[in-house]
């Protein structure tokens, strides 16, 4: 029914609301008004038991304006009743920054040359016809090859250059690689696409290393007519490192869950990521209530030093 549930540190931050706030929060109170109905016909199609990729804007507590690239999935109650929705789970990143870039770009393109070339995420523009016009350093960098030889080329050329060896090999690289080929008929068309993000895998040309880039796709309007522009960043370590989390979890879930003993997780700065309900009963918390909070708040101070020195 769209009422908040749960939600991450990152969300009050973001929105600036309080825990005791958040409890009678809804999607109607978060989405921007002029976006109301993307809203709810996301969330109607998710009940239906889809799943939903959108660029969403939203409303923070102060009534700031946010760009949301959002990505949500149905929960199911397998227990009582098999396939049966009973909530909806959703992951949000702030993209404002990048929409602020293409309303800037609209505006004056020689002005915000800088913000270009200093970005971290490579950022290659064409025209409508696919044509590449801008390609910055950090697009060198993901793919090995600088602005003299993209400049000009056709974006499905270069997407042809950048494919992976193993290409054949993989069904799910084949299913993105033609996702890039359909992307190029779109660019082609010349006619205004709206925000799409994607991800694929590409072989860099200067190291031979495989990148996996995650790529937000739009058009702007232009005195000569729709420009794309394509925001890639590569997240090789983040999907390493969220593959090698899964495998873990898989392995030992059941036996954190199930074990007598506490199990306490926490990362590098001491601050609790997972706690078992047998520690948590041990220390008198729920689970919920421990989770985010410093290991050190349990501790006695000499507890603190000798756990500090060990880690």
């Amino acid at each position: 029914n769209g009422y908040l549930q749960e939600s991450n540190k990152n969300f009050f931050e973001v929105y600036g609301y309080t825990p005791k706030e958040s409890k009678n929060l809804t999607f109607r109170q978060l989405a921007y008004p002029d976006d109301y109905d993307k809203w709810n016909s996301m969330l109607l199609n998710i009940v239906q038991g889809n799943q939903e990729s959108q660029i969403l804007r939203s409303i923070t507590k102060n009534g700031d304006l946010l760009h949301l690239d959002f990505t949500a999935r149905p929960i199911y109650n397998k227990e009582k009743k098999k396939n049966k929705v009973i909530g909806i789970q959703a992951i949000a990143r702030d993209i404002t920054h990048q929409v602020m870039t293409q309303q800037a770009l609209i505006d004056s393109e020689e002005k915000h040359r800088a913000i270009i070339e200093g970005s971290t995420e490579a950022i290659i523009i064409t025209d409508s016809n696919g044509i590449v016009l801008d390609w910055n350093h950090a697009a060198y960098k993901i793919t090995g090859i600088n602005a003299e030889n993209a400049i000009g080329q056709h974006i499905r050329n270069i997407f042809k250059m950048l494919r992976p060896a193993d290409y054949q090999q993989s069904k799910e690289i084949q299913e993105a690689w033609r996702k890039i080929a359909d992307d190029s008929k779109n660019i082609t068309s010349g006619t205004k696409i709206k925000n799409e993000v994607s991800e694929f895998e590409i072989k860099n040309l200067e190291d031979g290393n495989n990148r996996i880039l995650e790529t937000l796709r739009f058009s702007i309007e232009h005195s000569k007519g729709y420009r794309i522009v394509l925001l890639m960043r590569d997240v090789t370590e983040r999907r390493k490192v969220e593959a090698e989390s899964k495998a873990y979890a898989k392995r030992f879930q059941t036996l954190i869950e199930q074990s007598e003993m506490g199990v306490w997780i926490t990362d590098l700065n001491e601050v609790t990521t997972y706690v078992n309900e047998s520690l948590a009963k041990m220390l008198g918390y729920s689970v919920h209530e421990m989770i985010g909070t410093s290991v050190l708040d349990y501790l006695s101070q000499k507890g603190g030093e000798q756990l500090l020195e060990i880690t």
